[in-house]
């Protein structure tokens, strides 16, 4: 009886020091931001993820800016390109301000797919990206994922 009582007593501080410990980990937005700055790669399925493109960061007063693109290396109208701002909300999601295009040949009839406005860019699991969570094609059909890497 008396080593069951030792036992629940370590199990119960152990538990209380786990728990602390996870807890006292904190998110550091401005460090977050500050690694965000410069070059990453950028990705839309259509144009193929081996090949990927290039933005880049900058951090202009208080807002980050993101500016680049991804074009196929098989032919010249298949893109996609991003222009705006970003808000980090977590190390797991980022609001996006501005304009995002996808232009695939065999997508929307070959139109471009604009989308203009306020988009959010998860990252989940151990994935090394956050993809844009707005997917829907202009077409109403196919999605788009458009993946930012870190």
């Amino acid at each position: 009886m008396k080593k069951l009582i030792s036992f629940t007593l370590l199990s119960c501080f152990i538990g209380v020091l786990t728990g602390f410990a996870q807890s006292s980990v904190k998110f550091n937005k401005d460090a977050f931001q500050r690694n965000l700055i410069g070059q990453h790669g950028i990705t839309l399925q259509w144009v193929g993820w081996e090949n990927k493109g290039i933005v880049k960061i900058t951090k202009d007063g208080e807002l980050l800016r993101i500016k680049g693109e991804q074009k196929s290396k098989e032919n010249q109208t298949d893109i996609v390109s991003i222009d705006g701002t970003l808000e980090v909300i977590s190390d797991k999601e980022i609001k996006f301000s501005g304009q995002i295009i996808t232009t695939v040949s065999y997508n929307n009839g070959g139109a471009p797919c604009e989308k203009n406005g306020i988009y959010t860019f998860k990252k989940t699991g151990n994935r090394r990206y956050w993809r844009l969570q707005e997917m829907q094609n202009c077409d109403g059909v196919v999605v788009d994922y458009v993946d930012l890497y870190f």
